[in-house]
């Protein structure tokens, strides 16, 4: 621990001498966040930010400080703004969507993800995802419209082919009962 308060020392140190450095704000925030000083971590990883810094893993860490502190609104903005940084990072993707989720805005999510797979059709994470809050949410048939999808881009996608599997499961059940409670 002794070695992480001397490092954060000289980063703030460095910090000082050249408050524009991204690399300075990246570590320093890095050392602040291992020592659970989150206060001090919240603060290197914004001037990261602020000063054009577009590290995924300080868009990420931000959000996962927010969510500890039920800021939701702010983690949703923080990783949309990593999102536009680094477009292609599928960590920034999903911890939006499951901001989305534990905050109770699946709406939001749902509008995200078609967002997404609008925008690339092929990627089967994304329309797994959609099909995830459709199915839990209760909406079968657009749960089933997104699974059929993902099995056209890869029928051997075991996510989507364990779901179907427990989704029918489920309606089998259901139609049993019926069946049973019948004269």
């Amino acid at each position: 621990v002794q070695e992480l308060d001397n490092a954060l020392t000289l980063f703030k140190l460095a910090n000082m001498v050249d408050p524009k450095d991204t690399t300075t704000t990246l570590y320093a925030g890095i050392v602040a966040q291992q020592n659970g000083s989150m206060d001090i971590a919240e603060d290197f990883f914004l001037k990261h930010v602020a000063n054009g810094g577009t590290d995924a893993a300080v868009f990420y860490s931000l959000s996962l400080i927010y969510n500890k502190e039920k800021e939701y609104d702010k983690s949703i903005d923080i990783l949309k703004r990593g999102i536009e940084k680094q477009p292609n990072d599928k960590d920034l993707k999903g911890q939006l969507i499951n901001t989305y989720i534990v905050s109770d805005k699946i709406e939001d999510a749902k509008k995200d993800l078609k967002l997404l797979v609008d925008a690339n059709p092929t990627n089967t994470a994304n329309m797994t995802n959609l099909a995830i809050i459709y199915d839990n949410t209760g909406d079968k048939e657009n749960a089933l419209k997104y699974y059929n999808m993902v099995l056209g881009v890869d029928s051997n996608n075991y996510d989507v082919n364990f779901n179907l599997g427990v989704m029918y499961f489920n309606q089998a059940v259901e139609i049993k009962k019926e069946v049973d409670a019948m004269d």
